[in-house]
């Protein structure tokens, strides 16, 4: 049977040591209440390089997403037809090992005595942090998202609080995860990368729009966000995990040009 941590542990002793820098869904959810909050670590996936737009300025980076389960008194799950689904937020970043780098900051935050050698060996590890909503756009166009990032940085940290009595450090205890944790490591071996590809898979799409005739005026978008990700990558052609599955069988490979973000929405961003 797979298991996820045999793969994160020859990324550890394959891959850098991530303490060392190096170099320079279609409906609507409830946001997550401002405030402290408890967490988990639920995904960490390498989806590749994609371009994006800075201000007219297009750039190629590698990327990651992390996602977090959020727990605790003011973050319940809340209620999705008949179950009952925690608050998940995704943050996207550079895979980058720049002192400088969001990325390479906040994998110290989380990991302050370097017990860990790479971020993925966080996987399913407790943190508490602070949820700050921030407002985008005018009038109708005006759009809220939760995030776990205020005007200093990310806001997660190691799952302590201090106890006001002794003045020390205390755990603070953190609900296990619901969601099963994902991850996919880009350089791995075909021993892992195989299952950790098949993990990413969502079937189905998600509904048309139809005008009032009834006529479909948009195609919905396929449930398939991470393997679609992943396959929109500007370096998946020749990739170790295209090269597998050419082995198999063509998948049908997505516009790799298309910016990040453009035409696929993550399900679970900014909830």
């Amino acid at each position: 049977m797979f298991n996820i941590m045999d793969a994160v542990e020859e990324a550890v002793q394959t891959g850098p040591d991530m303490n060392e820098s190096q170099g320079g869904g279609d409906f609507e959810r409830e946001l997550p209440a401002e405030g402290f909050v408890k967490l988990r670590l639920i995904s960490y996936i390498e989806i590749g390089k994609h371009s994006q737009n800075y201000n007219g300025d297009v750039k190629i980076n590698d990327k990651v997403k992390l996602q977090f389960e959020l727990s605790g008194p003011k973050h319940p799950p809340i209620k999705m037809g008949d179950a009952l689904v925690p608050h998940v937020i995704t943050i996207t970043e550079n895979l980058s090992l720049s002192e400088k780098a969001n990325f390479f900051k906040l994998f110290n935050k989380l990991n302050p005595t370097k017990e860990y050698r790479h971020f993925s060996q966080l996987l399913g590890k407790a943190f508490v942090g602070t949820v700050v909503q921030n407002s985008k756009g005018e009038g109708t166009d005006k759009k809220t998202y939760a995030n776990l990032r205020d005007a200093n940085g990310y806001t997660i940290r190691p799952a302590f609080v201090d106890d006001p009595e002794t003045g020390d450090k205390k755990p603070v205890q953190v609900d296990p995860p619901v969601n099963a944790l994902k991850c996919f490591l880009w350089g791995a071996s075909p021993k892992f990368l195989q299952p950790m590809w098949d993990t990413l898979f969502i079937d189905g799409k998600y509904e048309d729009k139809k005008d009032k005739e009834g006529n479909v005026v948009k195609e919905g978008r396929s449930k398939n966000f991470w393997q679609d990700t992943i396959m929109s990558a500007v370096n998946f052609t020749g990739s170790p995990i295209e090269q597998l599955l050419k082995a198999g069988g063509t998948p049908d490979v997505p516009d790799a040009e298309k910016p990040l973000g453009g035409g696929v929405a993550d399900p679970l961003a900014g909830v």
